[in-house]
């Protein structure tokens, strides 16, 4: 019986390396997006302050958030290094969010709504500030929940000061607690929103300082204020 690998050419040095790159690791992404090279993990540009757009987009979020009845009425802080893993922070934040979002969507049948900023502080290292809308009847549930996702990731006790969740009260999230998300933005962002109370922590972290949710991001508020709803494309001041 003749081979069929007979009379076949060898595979050139380029598809060889293609196939490599697909068996050994993820494939580098373009676009602005984070990098990964094959066997490697992802490569996310430091970043130190939060931008002026980045700022801009959160200030807006959060008006359109309050004009939708779904203004962030709870706050979360999660110190990393108090809940040890080998996972690479910005990895275990994704997760973090992902199932924060998966959790609240199952328990109230809408998108989730959340704003977060990630800090750098001398005495607790990098650390995440993240608000979101929760209705009140699931605060413990979500309280547990959020603290179980942190057992999930280590083999070490989880300390109490792990994670700490907070009542936003009505209004806060546009004054006080934007202000307190926003204070390591570049200056003109600090002049426009900061309180001078709220002091820059410094230091630098990989990827993104502050993101917003789907529910209440750009593509959100265009398609509102397309079809005629609710949408906050105002002034940026207040």
């Amino acid at each position: 019986m003749q081979r069929l690998d007979q009379g076949l050419e060898p595979l050139s040095d380029k598809v060889m390396g293609l196939l490599s790159g697909i068996t050994s690791g993820p494939v580098t992404r373009t676009r602005g997006r984070p990098t990964s090279v094959p066997g490697g993990g992802v490569h996310r540009k430091p970043c130190e302050q939060i931008g002026y757009q980045e700022a801009t987009d959160l200030v807006r979020a959060v008006h359109y958030a309050a004009s939708i009845g779904q203004e962030p009425n709870r706050l979360v802080t999660v110190q990393w290094r108090h809940a040890p893993s080998p996972r690479p922070i910005p990895e275990r934040l994704t997760r973090f969010i992902n199932l924060l979002g998966q959790w609240l969507r199952r328990r109230t049948g809408k998108p989730a709504v959340w704003i977060y900023a990630r800090e750098v502080g001398k005495l607790k290292g990098e650390h995440l500030h993240l608000a979101a809308h929760v209705p009140p009847r699931l605060w413990s549930a979500l309280d547990r929940q959020m603290r179980h996702w942190l057992e999930l990731e280590t083999s070490e006790e989880v300390r109490h000061t792990a994670i700490r969740s907070d009542a936003i009260s009505p209004g806060d999230m546009r004054t006080g607690v934007r202000s307190y998300f926003l204070k390591d933005s570049v200056p003109k962002a600090r002049q426009m929103w900061v309180q001078d109370k709220h002091k820059a922590t410094g230091g630098v972290v990989q990827g993104k300082r502050t993101r917003v949710s789907h529910s209440i991001g750009r593509t959100a508020r265009a398609s509102a204020s397309a079809s005629g709803g609710p949408a906050w494309f105002g002034s940026d001041e207040g």
